[in-house]
C-alpha cells in the first residue's frame, strides 16, 4: 500500500500519519522506518523500500520529499514496483507540481491524501472541538479571538488550548490576553486595520507594542509590505473564485479573510500608492541615515488619510 499525503497543514499530517500507525497496530522502531529526502541517496531508499523485516510482519515506512532525491521523480514507478505487499509507505510532499507526471502518478496510483490550510470556520469549530475532548469550553467568539492573535496554525493553537485548560478549564478572553502572546503577523493585521479605520492611537499602540516585543522596525517594515501585497493580491482578483485565488496566490483561507475585511476599507489606486510609498521608505532606510522609527509612525499615521 503507497500512500500520498500533501499539503502545507502539518497539525493534520502529523494526525494521519499517528492514525495510520494506531489502525495497523504498529509502535516499535522495527516496524517504522524514517527516510529524510535531503539526506538519503537513490540506491539507499530503492534498497530501504524494496527490504523486508526479519522482525515484523508488517513495515511502515514514511519517507519525506522524496523529491529531492536526485532521479527519484522519473524513477518512482520503478522504485515503488518493488515494494513487499507486507510494507505500508507513506510519501510525504508538502508542496508539489501539479503539471509534472510525478504528481500525476501519484495522484493516479497511491492513495492520494492532501491536507491543507484551515478556513477560519473550519478553525473556530475545530478548536471548540480540541478544547472540549481535553475537558475545556470554549465558545466560538473567544476561538475566533485565539485564532485573530495566533493565526492559523493548527500545532500552536493545540498547544496554546491545553496550556490554557491547565490554567483554567474556562477558556475565556481574559485567560486568552494573559497567557498568549500575538504572532507578530496578526498584530500587522491589526495594525493596518487600525490605521485605516482612521484610528491612529490604537495603530501606534500596536507598533509601539512590537517593538517592546523585541521586533525590530525592519522587520516591521517587511510584514507591512508583505500584508499590503496581500490586499493587493486579493483585491486585483476581486472578480476571481477564492479557490482559484488561494490555489494561485498560495495563501491559505485565513490570511485571504483577513485581507478582505480591511480591502473594504481602501482603494486599488490608494493601495499602490501606499505600496510605492512604503517602497520608498524602505530605500530611503537603506541609503540614508533614516530614523526608521519614526518613519513607519509617520507613515501609519497618514495611511487613514
Amino acid at each position: 500500500m503507497i500512500i500520498t499525503i500533501t499539503g502545507c497543514n502539518d497539525y493534520l499530517i502529523f494526525e494521519e500519519i499517528d492514525k495510520i500507525i494506531k489502525d495497523n497496530n504498529l509502535s516499535s522502531d522495527l516496524d517504522i522506518s524514517k527516510i529524510e529526502g535531503m539526506e538519503s541517496s537513490l540506491e539507499s531508499v530503492k534498497l530501504e523500500i524494496s527490504g523486508y523485516s526479519l522482525f515484523t510482519t508488517k513495515r511502515l515506512i514514511i519517507i519525506n520529499e522524496p523529491s529531492r532525491i536526485k532521479d527519484f521523480e522519473k524513477n518512482v514507478e520503478l522504485i515503488f514496483k518493488d515494494l513487499p505487499k507486507s510494507t505500508i509507505l507513506i510519501v510525504i510532499e508538502r508542496s508539489i507540481d501539479k503539471r509534472t507526471a510525478y504528481y500525476k502518478y501519484l495522484k493516479t496510483k497511491t492513495i492520494f491524501k492532501e491536507f491543507n490550510r484551515p478556513t477560519r470556520a473550519y478553525l473556530i469549530k475545530w478548536s471548540i472541538d480540541y478544547a472540549s475532548l481535553h475537558d475545556g469550553t470554549l465558545s466560538s467568539e473567544d476561538a475566533g479571538l485565539l485564532i485573530d492573535r495566533l493565526g492559523d496554525n493548527q500545532i500552536l493553537l493545540s498547544q496554546e488550548i491545553l496550556k490554557l485548560i491547565i490554567y483554567s478549564p474556562k477558556i475565556n478572553k481574559e485567560s486568552i490576553f494573559l497567557l498568549t502572546e500575538q504572532s507578530p503577523s496578526s498584530s500587522i493585521f491589526e495594525l493596518l486595520d487600525a490605521a485605516f479605520s482612521f484610528n491612529s492611537k490604537k495603530a501606534l499602540e500596536i507598533y509601539n507594542d512590537q517593538r517592546l516585543q523585541k521586533v525590530e522596525p525592519e522587520q516591521i517594515l517587511a510584514m507591512i509590505s508583505w500584508q499590503l501585497n496581500i490586499l493587493a493580491t486579493y483585491i486585483a482578483s476581486i472578480n476571481i473564485s477564492t479557490r482559484n485565488v488561494l490555489a494561485d496566490s498560495g495563501l491559505s483561507p485565513y490570511t485571504l479573510s483577513r485581507a478582505k475585511e480591511i480591502a473594504r476599507k481602501i482603494s486599488f489606486v490608494d493601495l499602490k500608492t501606499l505600496i510605492k510609498d512604503l517602497s520608498e521608505l524602505d530605500l530611503k532606510n537603506k541609503t540614508n541615515n533614516l530614523d526608521l522609527d519614526e518613519g513607519i509612525k509617520n507613515y501609519l499615521v497618514g495611511l487613514g488619510y
